[in-house]
Order: structure tokens, then C-alpha cells, then sequence
């Protein structure tokens, strides 16, 4: 069995958990994976491994058995690259602050396996954006599980957002900036800027202006099935995309195009695990202090 792990800085009294979790995987039938960084950090928090192989940030792994991501929802932003299209299920373990994504708290690791090995647990697959961007020499990782932001670069000046979908004009958006975001990214910066939240299993995508100069420029939900084409104007003649995490400069007369990847990321769920679920949890849904 091929398991791989990928994890961020933990707090001091959550890496008791990191070495229950690795004695509970070690075996002679493991091939155990950690990411280089993730390593040297367990090292120096006297975590004592098994055999394993390391691997760093610019590899993208073969397909795994299981990927663990310790962390928060953006440490599993940033175990997209590892996986990408290989398939790979990806079960979340949070030790971040809200984790949308990671729902499964890493301080149950013990009742996690335990279910995991029971096969009480579901994937639930998850869309990507594919972006691509003529007119810059930047390389820029095509793909994005939450969102794709187009913003500006200062403080004071608006950019302008010329978009279309399927090649048919749409709109010029005066604003701090415009999300694509995916049903996975309509909880994140979308959702702060006023777009709706979107079910995963929404085949949608969801345009949002971030603090337009209008009072009609509102979200809109897009099919997932169409192709967005975006062009950026601003005073100083350069803007800043986002994907996900990743951020680059990139000049004006920059073309952006975004479709949907042709695969999905699998998350590893548990049974008792659902999206609902984790909306009433996070978000305090149905809870009345009235009645506290």
C-alpha cells in the first residue's frame, strides 16, 4: 500500500498525533511518502519515522493509495500539485482553524483509520478550473480546486475586467478585482464577497466582482461546461492573478482563459461526513443564541 503525507507547522501539542498516525500506518505491505519540508519539521519535533522516501514541492507523485494533508483547507490547496491527475484520494486531516475541506479533526486519528479500514467512507469528487494565459512569460500552474482572482496590484485605483463566456462579451467590471470560483471555492473569497455558496456536486462556476463600481454588477453562475475569457486594463499597466494560493504579476495585454480540468481531485469522506454536515458546523447554521 503506497501512502503519502503532506503537512504544515502543527501546534506543540498536536504532534502526539502525527506519531500515533505513522505507528498505526507503518507495516512491511507500507510504502510511506512525506513531503521534504513535512519531514524536516516532524524531525525537529522529535517525530521518529519508519522507513520512507521524501519527496519535495516541484514533484508531482504517481498515484497513492492514500494522501493524507495535515493541516487546513489551504495546506489541501497546496497538495493539489502532488496529486493532480493521478487520481490519488485525498483524506483531509484538520488542524487549521475553519477547514471546509478538512472536516475530519486530526486529534481522531485513532477513530479515522479505524473507519477508513472499515471502508465506512465515500469519495467525493471535486472540479477544477484549467487556467491558461497568453502574453506573459510566467509559468503559471494551470490548475485551481477553489478560485481564480484578477486584482489589482495598489491600493487606490480600480482595475477593469473585460470578460466573456464562450466568446460572447458579458461584461467590463470596474472593481477591486473578479473571482471564478468553483462550487468547492463558492465557501471561500467568493462567499466573503457576497457570491452564493454552490453544492459540490454543482456543475457550475460562479463570476464574482469584488467591490464593484456598480450596483448592478452582482455574481452569476455560470455552467461549468463553458469556457471564460478574461482581459484586465489598469493605471499602472500590470494586475495580480491568484490561483488558489499561488499569486503572479502579470501584465495588461495578457489574455486569460479558464475551462474546467478534464479531472477531478477525490476526497476521502467518511460515511457520517457530509457537506450539509459541515455547513451547520462551520457556519453555525440553525443555531439561535436566542435559545442558548
Amino acid at each position: 500500500m503506497k501512502i503519502a503525507i503532506h503537512g504544515k507547522q502543527l501546534k506543540a501539542n498536536e504532534w502526539q498525533w502525527i506519531q500515533l498516525l505513522l505507528h498505526k500506518i507503518a507495516g512491511p505491505n507500507v510504502e510511506l511518502a512525506v513531503e521534504e519540508y513535512f519531514h524536516k519539521i516532524c524531525l525537529a519535533n522529535g517525530i521518529s519515522f519508519p522507513d520512507v522516501s521524501v519527496f519535495n514541492e516541484f514533484e508531482k507523485l504517481p498515484r497513492q493509495d492514500l494522501f493524507l494533508s495535515i493541516g487546513g483547507d489551504g495546506t489541501l490547496l497546496d497538495t493539489i500539485p502532488f496529486v493532480a491527475d493521478n487520481n490519488s484520494p485525498i483524506l483531509c486531516l484538520n488542524a487549521g482553524r475553519l477547514g471546509f475541506l478538512s472536516t475530519a479533526q486530526l486529534y481522531d486519528i485513532e477513530y479515522i483509520l479505524n473507519e477508513t479500514v472499515a471502508n465506512h467512507t465515500y469519495l467525493e469528487e471535486r472540479s477544477l478550473l484549467e487556467i491558461s494565459v497568453k502574453g506573459t512569460t510566467q509559468q503559471i500552474y494551470p490548475y485551481a480546486l477553489n478560485e481564480l482572482s484578477i486584482m489589482k496590484t495598489d491600493t487606490s485605483n480600480m482595475i477593469v475586467v473585460h470578460t466573456k463566456v464562450n466568446r460572447v462579451y458579458v461584461n467590463s467590471y470596474w472593481a477591486d478585482g473578479l473571482i471564478l470560483a468553483t462550487p468547492t471555492g463558492s465557501t471561500g473569497y467568493s462567499m466573503s464577497c457576497g457570491g452564493p455558496i454552490m453544492l459540490p456536486q454543482s456543475e457550475t462556476f460562479v463570476i464574482t466582482p469584488v467591490s464593484p463600481h456598480s450596483l448592478t454588477a452582482r455574481p452569476l453562475i455560470v455552467p461549468n461546461s463553458a469556457v471564460f475569457q478574461f482581459q484586465a486594463e489598469s493605471r499602472n499597466n500590470n494586475f495580480l492573478i491568484s490561483a488558489d494560493s499561488r499569486s503572479y504579476r502579470i501584465d495588461e495585454n495578457a489574455e486569460i482563459e479558464v475551462k474546467k480540468a478534464s479531472f477531478t481531485i477525490k476526497l476521502l469522506r467518511l460515511n457520517e461526513d457530509n457537506f450539509i454536515k459541515t455547513l451547520k458546523n462551520k457556519l453555525n447554521w440553525g443555531w439561535d443564541y436566542r435559545n442558548s
